[in-house]
Order: structure tokens, then C-alpha cells, then sequence
């Protein structure tokens, strides 16, 4: 039986997000057909409304971490070219000294990395190479779920390094690690708690789209039962708490869907993760994925596009980053494993061992990191023979940027490696304000009239006496206008997001 491709495995080894996701369609199919999955995060039921995580502080680091899915190619990215086996083991994808980019004595980037070598040059990648782990397997599933597992023990792979890493933070904040995509991979999922996913396309998301009359009637009512006590028991109060923070989380990240995002599946998600980060909405972590890297055939075709991709991506993303947060983030690159020595006969390379890592940032302590692996003594199988175990890049990530216990979250100590320069700092960054809102009061209610409704600065609709039969009694976005009927019975309210809802006698416009 073949192995499942690149794609597939990765789907096998993330969770689906919470509430079946954001989309209207697919809140209402997940939440009402399988409450006891929505209901997985415990704590949504115990806190009574699900977190979202304040500003970080002004000594906190944020890594994104990018998953060059499929195996690449290390020998072709990082190029030694000044080693002889080189070209004897590859005569028909070796990548000639002259089309290199020289980064040392020998060693040379991909052509395609233009970008990343200049950044290189100024002291802010470093490149580690020859990481694995002893007993390397060359499956896919296997190789993918050990590196997203990032743990001492075999046992099987239940939670991920940096879901154990949000398990320590003590906080069950829902922006606090992000994966950019439609499920959260292993990487993570902690044993209490796990990151968040956030779609590429955001347009349908549950509870932004109030064009249709009923729509808005529906999403008042889910918010409504978040906000409460629904009389109906605890599951019930779970599964409206679950809905009232899904439109929440929808409607906090909303903006960082603006402008477009450009074309190009990394490019896009490192864009919106810049974004999110310059919110400063308290993300730590963000998770990237693409590929695949599974180069079995014209490998230098394939991966010189792939490391296109990557090296523009990365450019965007700094592109994008507010300069306040230039000293703050840190990006790492892994992939599940490296691939054969030996070139085969269809013009590219099988699944292999040992690899390069990719540590980028102002505050990384650039150059090699590490020895290349020898590319004549070869394990048993003709493999690379790793010299850095993965973990001891893990290790070194969690205690001198994340502020972590890495003992406790890989389950043993590592040898520390020379990544930074420094701790995370520089000015903090500024808080975000909401915007101004102006609000048009309706005229004072008739003397005697047995109600009468206020909006306060906020864009909250506050109604007294008999007033909540005939107007709001709260919607999903701040109000910024409002107008009475002539019969003091209705009203008609403008939201913050566009939308216009009719109330008591208002007929809808």
C-alpha cells in the first residue's frame, strides 16, 4: 500500500477547531449534531465564556513556526558544495558552486533564497544543521508526528511541544497560539488546552454576515444564550457560551483580514499572522504549513519553486510586521525529515534523515549552527547520521525566548544551543484603541411613555421599562447610529460592521 501523501498525513494529525469552525453552515452542523465535540475544551464550560488573551508583555517572545511539509531537501538548500561526495552522489541534481549563494567556506544557499541571504548577511538567520533523532524513521506519519510531538518518551503522540508549552502558561486564552488554517495540528494540542485555527478566508465566518434579516435574528439569539443561564442545564449552557465566543473570536480578528491578503499559500498566512501579531491580541505562538517538499521526482524544478515560495513569504511577512515587533519574533522552520544522499534515477531523492532548521529574527545569532554530517560515513541504510538532536532546538526556543521550562515540556534537558543574542525587548509595543464611535440618541420618549432606551459611548444598546419590546436588546456589533419611529415603537440601529437591524415597527430598509 502506497503511504499517504504529505497532505493527507498532516490532516491526520491535527483536531478539527472547535465549534466544526467558523463558517454559519458548518457552526450549526458541528455544534447541533455533536455537542459532546464542541464541548471538548472543558474550560469553556467552567469559566462561562471562553478568553481572549490580553496585550503580551513587554519581555514576551512570539515564534512562528513554519512547516516545510513533504521532507526537503536539506543537501539542496543548504549546499556544500565544496565537499566532492556532493557531486559524485548527485550527478543529476547537484547544484553547481556558481549558482549558489556562498555563505561560508563551501556552504551556499538554494539560488531561490535571494531574500533569506541578505537577511543571512546581516546577522539575523541562523542555520542549523544536521538535526534529527536517533532511530530516524522515513515515514511520513511517523517522522511528522515525533517532530510535532517533541518529547523524550516513545510513547504515542498525544500532545505536541507547544501545546505542552500553553498547558505551563496556565491560561486557557484562545488567541494565545495560532495555527493558520482549518484544524490545529499536533503541535499545538496540550493535555489541557490547545491553539486556535484560523482560517486563510474568513469570509463566511459565523456571525460577521448580516444581510440576510434572519441571519442577524439567528446570531442575536446564539449570542443571547452565551450570555446567561439558558434554563436548560449545562450542556446547553456550554453550547451557547461556545456560540456567543465563536461570533466574539470572528469579530475581534475580523480586521486583520483587511486589506486582502496577497496571493500565495505561505505568503498569506505569514501576512495574516503579521497582522494578528501587530493587533497585539496576545498571540505567542503562530503554526504555518506548506508543500509539499516530497521530491521523489525533478526535485530541482519542484523545490526551487517551493523555496521561491518561502523566501518570498518570509520578506512579506517582514514587510508586514510594525517595527515595534522587530525584537520580539522569532521564525524556526522544521521539516520531517531530510532527505537520501544519493540522488535516484527520476532526477530526485528519496525520504532521508538529518536536515537544516531555519531560525530567523533580529535577535537570532546568525551563521551555521552546528557540522554538516559527513556525506560519506553513512548510517546503515545510507543515510545521513544526525550530529544536533531536534529537541535541543526546542529546548533552547522555550528557555532563552518563550520564557519556558523545557525540561518539563520535552521531558528531559538538552544541550542548549547558540540561537540569540538576547532576550525578546525593545518599546512595547502600542496598545490597540477601538475606534471612535459617534452616536446618534434617538429623541426623548413622549411624557409618560412607559419606556425609553439608551446607547451608551461603547455602541451598547441599554433599554428600560418597556422599551426592550419595540428596539434592541443587544447586537453583535457596536452601534454607531440610531433612529426612532415616529411612533416611538421601533427603531432602526447601525453597526459597527455595516450591517442596519430593524426593530419594533421599523420596517427593514
Amino acid at each position: 500500500m502506497p503511504e499517504p501523501e504529505y497532505e493527507d498525513v498532516y490532516r491526520s494529525l491535527c483536531r478539527p477547531e472547535t465549534a466544526g469552525g467558523f463558517s454559519r453552515r458548518r457552526f450549526l452542523q458541528g455544534s447541533l449534531a455533536g455537542a459532546g465535540t464542541l464541548l471538548a475544551r472543558s474550560w469553556l464550560l467552567e469559566r462561562g465564556t471562553a478568553a481572549f488573551a490580553a496585550p503580551i508583555g513587554p519581555a514576551d517572545g512570539v515564534l512562528v513556526v513554519i512547516l516545510m511539509g513533504g521532507g526537503n531537501d536539506g543537501l539542496n538548500t543548504i549546499v556544500p558544495f565544496g565537499d566532492s561526495a556532493y557531486f559524485a552522489k548527485r550527478p543529476l541534481i547537484a547544484l553547481p558552486g556558481s549558482s549558489v549563494l556562498p555563505v561560508g567556506p563551501g556552504v551556499g544557499f538554494h539560488p531561490s533564497l535571494v531574500r533569506l541571504k541578505r537577511r543571512f548577511d546581516a546577522g539575523q538567520v541562523a542555520v542549523i544543521r544536521g538535526v534529527g533523532f536517533a532511530g530516524s524513521d522515513l515515514s511520513h506519519f511517523a517522522s511528522m508526528a515525533t517532530w510535532m510531538k517533541g518529547a523524550a518518551d516513545t510513547g504515542p503522540p498525544t500532545s505536541g511541544w507547544l501545546g505542552r508549552w500553553l498547558d505551563g502558561m496556565g491560561s486557557p486564552d484562545l488567541l494565545r497560539a495560532v495555527a493558520i488554517g482549518n484544524a490545529c495540528p499536533l503541535h499545538l494540542v496540550g493535555q489541557t488546552t490547545q491553539g486556535t485555527a484560523l482560517p486563510v478566508d474568513l469570509s463566511a465566518a459565523f456571525g460577521l454576515d448580516r444581510s440576510d434579516p434572519s441571519d442577524g435574528r439567528m446570531f442575536d439569539a446564539v449570542s443571547a444564550l452565551g450570555r446567561g443561564s439558558t434554563g436548560y442545564g449545562r450542556w446547553a449552557d456550554g453550547l451557547g457560551r461556545v456560540g456567543s465566543a465563536t461570533m466574539t473570536l470572528a469579530a475581534t480578528v475580523t480586521p486583520s483580514y483587511t486589506p486582502a491578503l496577497p496571493p500565495g499559500d505561505l505568503t498569506s498566512q505569514l501576512v495574516l499572522g503579521a497582522r494578528l501579531i501587530n493587533a497585539n491580541l496576545g498571540v505567542r505562538v503562530l503554526s504555518c504549513s506548506f508543500g509539499s517538499f516530497d521530491t521523489h521526482a525533478d526535485e530541482l524544478v519542484g523545490q526551487a519553486a517551493l523555496l521561491d515560495d518561502f523566501d518570498r513569504a518570509v520578506q512579506s511577512f517582514y514587510d508586514t510586521l510594525g517595527s515595534a515587533w522587530a525584537d520580539r519574533v522569532t521564525l524556526m522552520t522544521f521539516s520531517e525529515f531530510g532527505r537520501r544522499v544519493d540522488g535516484n534515477n527520476s532526477r530526485g531523492t528519496d525520504h532521508g534523515t538529518a536536515n537544516n532548521v531555519f531560525v530567523i529574527g533580529s535577535k537570532v545569532r546568525g551563521g551555521l549552527v552546528g557540522d554538516q554530517p559527513s556525506l560519506s560515513t553513512l548510517d546503515d541504510n545510507g543515510d545521513l547520521v544526525p550530529t544536533i538532536d531536534f529537541r535541543s532546538v526546542y529546548a533552547t526556543v522555550l528557555d532563552r525566548w518563550m520564557a519556558g521550562d523545557s525540561t518539563a515540556t520535552v521531558g528531559a534537558s538538552y544541550a542548549p544551543l547558540p540561537l540569540f543574542v538576547g532576550a525578546p525587548g525593545g518599546p512595547p509595543p502600542p496598545t490597540p484603541r477601538p475606534p471612535p464611535v459617534t452616536v446618534v440618541v434617538p429623541p426623548p420618549p413622549p411624557v409618560g411613555a412607559a419606556g425609553y432606551s439608551i446607547i451608551t459611548s461603547g455602541g451598547q444598546v441599554l433599554n428600560f421599562g418597556r422599551a426592550g419590546q419595540y428596539s434592541a436588546v443587544g447586537t453583535n456589533s457596536p452601534i454607531v447610529a440610531a433612529v426612532a419611529t415616529p411612533s416611538r415603537q421601533g427603531m432602526w440601529l447601525a453597526g459597527a460592521d455595516g450591517g442596519v437591524f430593524s426593530f419594533g415597527d421599523a420596517p427593514f430598509r
